[in-house]
């Protein structure tokens, strides 16, 4: 059955997004928690799952780790569903390829930019001002092209969850070059090309996945979720507890086969659109979490820097995950309102 997402569904699913990211983010970094297969395949960890699951070792937490990154492919579907309902469905006229990218570029600057002042406070207050400036990460930051310059860009940038600001610059630069107004032959010829890709980066095997790793960090190898929200944006939300099920179990199937794998971030993101049906308390939880995503996403690497999960012990983590939690929220009600009362 066809539907649209109104503001308070995008709301619900982000919320549910970010907190599948933001555990993830924390539980992943914990020692001998199993790790995720995001980026790259590797087949051991899922051994490992497998493993922990049978032995019982913090399966709460393995399971964070290996699947709460799929939070980012909702908001890629939620983006490219946005585009369309903003500047094809929407009241606005035709706008220009130079006012199209500089308008969400002032969007990202003016997200991050209390965050990076915050970082630098962090930055010169342990390591002073003698030390060498990380000056390539900032500004390949501040341009968005981040991912394009560093083969493993978590690790290389300010904070590594900022990733995700080249990614989504990406898909803003390639929806109006690619897919404004244009029929939808050019998002299957853009979803055909990514898959073709991501399955000969997958073919050249598991000891060498460095075109994996950045395919998969740039807007190649992302670009089906997001194609899929234009779609939808398009055509109507298809969504169902069927659908649900089946997207779901398909989801666990092709977490074991490493050219199956390349789906499972549309079909997590596809199982969970029936979420918005949700009602309640619940609801409302995660409708206000959607309304502060951005400012959760931007403040809790900070927070988890502080707290430092690598070097907690798996069965000593759940206070700090609690307090990673807590302080995570606090912060980013607080950013959220300090940025909506400053315009740029």
């Amino acid at each position: 059955m066809e539907h649209k997402l109104t503001r308070q569904d995008t709301n619900l699913l982000k919320g549910l997004a970010i907190v599948g990211i933001i555990l993830h983010n924390f539980c992943h970094m914990l020692p001998r928690i199993v790790a995720e297969n995001e980026y790259t395949y590797h087949t051991f960890k899922n051994a490992q799952l497998l493993g922990s699951l049978e032995h019982g070792y913090h399966v709460g937490l393995s399971l964070l780790s290996y699947f709460g990154h799929c939070g980012v492919p909702v908001f890629l579907l939620l983006s490219g569903y946005g585009l369309v309902m903003k500047y094809e469905r929407g009241t606005i006229g035709h706008i220009g390829v130079k006012d199209f990218i500089l308008y969400n570029a002032r969007k990202l600057w003016h997200l991050l930019w209390i965050g990076l002042a915050l970082w630098l406070i962090f930055f010169f207050s342990e390591h002073g001002f003698h030390e060498g400036f990380p000056t390539r990460a900032f500004v390949t930051l501040l341009t968005f092209t981040t991912n394009f310059v560093f083969k493993e860009p978590h690790l290389q940038m300010i904070m590594g969850p900022w990733w995700f600001f080249g990614l989504i610059m990406q898909m803003y630069v390639v929806y109006r070059l690619l897919f404004y107004r244009r029929g939808d032959v050019w998002l299957l010829g853009a979803a055909a090309v990514s898959l073709a890709l991501l399955a000969y980066a997958v073919s050249c095997g598991e000891a060498d996945q460095t075109l994996l790793n950045y395919l998969r960090y740039n807007c190649v190898g992302e670009m089906l979720p997001f194609a899929v929200g234009v779609w939808m944006g398009r055509h109507g939300v298809i969504r169902s507890w069927a659908q649900t099920a089946v997207c779901g179990v398909l989801f666990l199937l092709c977490c074991f086969n490493a050219y199956a794998w390349i789906l499972t971030p549309t079909l997590l993101t596809l199982a969970l659109l029936q979420a918005v049906a949700l009602r309640g308390t619940l609801r409302n939880v995660l409708e206000t979490l959607g309304v502060l995503s951005a400012s959760i996403f931007v403040v809790h690497p900070l927070v988890r820097a502080v707290i430092h999960p690598t070097t907690i012990a798996p069965s000593e983590a759940y206070w700090p995950l609690f307090l990673y939690l807590i302080i995570t929220l606090a912060l980013a009600i607080v950013y959220k309102q300090i940025n909506d009362r400053i315009r740029f």
